[in-house]
């Protein structure tokens, strides 16, 4: 078991998970992931200092502190008790949706652990005066961040209570969020978790401007029931939007080129095993194009050539 480190790592940013695992052990089981081009951090995630596959599961333990045991094959045994990571990274657009179109990621619940947004910052002209910073609130942020620092709230467990009215809203947004699931496979795994993430964000919100002893308002509960819903409807499901055109209008093509190569024709069945597609999703598509149909078990084009 690594022993606790003498100089305490603050944050990290190109690391492997067996060495993050190492640098949890070392400091109290806390870290940050600090980046202003989080490329390297992303590459890791994806798996590229593994054989294969993806490479999150210490990221996932870390956002809810699960406990983690750690064998290596030089005999090292890692036990971390109750792991935290906070990240904090930008990435350029394209990296952003390289995460979102990949499915195992989705299916893990990696990506619904962030509040992504995508500025879309375009350059533009300068006003005629400058804007500055608000210093009062320059001043109030910093006080109470060293002030939450001095605290050491790492060394005991920080229970908020709740006023009687908060639970009333987290039933009611909970619920919204159910009848909102549907059968849409595409947000189902992100949209799930928003309950949880406001509870988070209302905490840091709470932390912020009171003590861990005054109990959480409804006003900040509803507060953070607002940031999530504007992270995940104006930020999130621009990505994941965004992700589905492609690869709708990538499939499309791939239709098109069969088609094209059938003479405009060709059986329903052969065309969405050719396609590497489950037939619903295959038959949702085409019907949302006139200019294709489904009829006597085959699917046909009025005019492959000009798609």
């Amino acid at each position: 078991m690594p022993l606790p480190s003498i100089h305490p790592q603050l944050f990290v940013e190109d690391i492997t998970s067996e060495r993050l695992a190492n640098v949890l052990a070392e400091n109290n089981e806390r870290t940050c992931y600090f980046s202003s081009d989080a490329r390297k951090v992303i590459d890791v995630t994806m798996g590229c200092y593994k054989d294969r596959g993806t490479d999150e599961a210490l990221l996932l333990k870390s956002f809810s502190g699960d406990p983690c045991s750690i064998e290596r094959n030089n005999g090292q045994h890692i036990y971390l008790n109750h792991p935290l990571i906070n990240i904090t990274v930008a990435v350029q657009p394209d990296k952003a949706m390289y995460l979102f179109r990949h499915k195992s990621l989705k299916d893990s619940g990696l990506l619904s652990r962030f509040l992504c947004i995508n500025s879309k910052i375009w350059p533009r002209l300068l006003p005629e005066n400058p804007i500055y910073l608000d210093t009062d609130l320059e001043t109030k942020v910093h006080n109470r961040w060293k002030a939450l620092l001095n605290e050491d709230l790492t060394r005991k467990p920080v229970i908020i209570p709740a006023d009687k009215d908060v639970y009333p809203l987290y039933r009611d947004y909970y619920n919204s969020i159910q009848q909102r699931l549907g059968s849409n496979e595409n947000i189902a795994n992100l949209i799930g978790r928003c309950p949880e993430m406001a509870i988070r964000i209302a905490g840091s919100l709470h932390m912020y401007e009171f003590s861990a002893e005054e109990p959480l308002s409804a006003d900040t509960f509803q507060k953070a029931i607002k940031i999530q819903e504007t992270f995940f409807v104006q930020q999130q499901m621009k990505f994941i939007d965004d992700v589905h055109n492609k690869n709708q209008s990538k499939l499309l093509d791939k239709i098109y080129a069969l088609l094209r190569e059938n003479n405009g024709k060709v059986p329903i069945r052969e065309a969405y095993r050719k396609l590497h597609i489950d037939r619903d999703p295959f038959i949702q598509l085409v019907e949302q194009y006139p200019w294709l149909h489904l009829d006597d078990g085959y699917i046909y084009c009025d005019n492959c050539d000009s798609n």
